[in-house]
């Protein structure tokens, strides 16, 4: 045979290239693995949709900026969400979904682990929602400490993250104007950072209220746990004329701080300390159920008059 020196056997055990594996067909039928791709998809597609929403308002809001002036809508806040939404929520859950209809196909293998796939998209969403709220929250311009938690958005931001079991903090600086943010900022993460080598977050949920004083990073004194001081009534309205001739009210400031004995918020900033409050969201007055148990049996009765609470 030309080629071939005499006294040398063929090797058929070892041809000139691999044999085809064979087409897995039931891969093309697998209901489980279809719904888990709808899955991802389905997701992404919510996500474009809340991403472009967003996206579409902050266009509207440069063409009639005196639409509204909520300070958490404003276009500096809305803008990481969309692009966030956009980016980690469509296009990461896409290109994810895409990849678990291309890749077992044309590698002909099955996925590793179907119930994995699921945590990692249950994950992938919990991420989305929790930095699109902590977007939303940011660092509030301006303290709140005392009785603002009663009705601070950023307050009531960081408790609907606690109320869907998320460890959640406020974070506020206690001037108004922005002034050392970049610090505020560092002290926030730093913050963050020594929770998770402590691994407080990650377990049962939490709610925190922390202030930080507008200072120089290396100027800030060192973390105190604090109880919410107490401030006096707000300023007055002020009553002004608009532009156009009519009546306007300006909100007025908030009132000096009342309680501000050593061991509050307002003593602890006050004295450069970054001050640390945890909240609870039952506003409920227990200690006075027992009074109002036996007044509200005494309104339940009908045509019951008395000579008052």
């Amino acid at each position: 045979m030309i080629g071939r020196e005499p006294g040398v056997e063929q090797e058929h055990a070892r041809p000139f290239t691999e044999s085809k594996t064979r087409h897995n067909p039931v891969a093309d039928r697998d209901t489980a693995m279809t719904s888990l791709i709808y899955a991802y998809l389905g997701f992404a597609t919510l996500w474009l949709v809340v991403g472009t929403f967003v996206g579409e308002y902050l266009g509207i809001k440069f063409t009639a900026p005196d639409l509204e002036h909520v300070p958490w809508l404003s276009y500096g806040r809305l803008r990481p969400v969309h692009t966030n939404t956009v980016f980690w929520g469509w296009s990461s859950l896409a290109l994810i979904g895409l990849a678990l209809y291309v890749v077992p196909r044309t590698s002909n293998r099955r996925l590793f682990s179907l119930p994995l796939a699921w945590v990692s998209l249950v994950f992938i969403n919990l991420a989305v929602v929790i930095g699109g709220v902590m977007l939303l929250s940011g660092i509030n311009n301006g303290a709140n400490m005392g009785d603002d938690t009663i009705y601070s958005g950023t307050v009531g931001a960081a408790m609907e993250g606690y109320l869907f079991g998320i460890p959640s903090i406020a974070l506020s600086q206690v001037d108004k104007g922005w002034g050392e943010l970049d610090s505020a900022a560092r002290k926030a993460r730093e913050i963050v950072e020594q929770m998770q080598r402590h691994k407080l977050v990650g377990g049962a949920p939490w709610l925190l209220n922390i202030n930080i004083p507008n200072m120089p990073f290396d100027a800030l004194r060192p973390l105190r746990l604090c109880r919410l001081g107490r401030r006096h009534a707000a300023e007055r309205v002020i009553e002004q004329q608009s532009p156009r001739g009519e009546l306007m009210y300006w909100i007025g400031g908030a009132g000096a701080a009342k309680d501000a004995a050593e061991g509050t918020d307002f003593h602890a900033t006050a004295h450069g300390h970054v001050s640390m409050t945890p909240l609870k969201v039952d506003l409920t007055d227990h200690d006075g159920l027992g009074y109002w148990a036996q007044t509200a049996a005494r309104l339940a009765v009908p045509g019951l008059s008395g000579g008052g609470l």
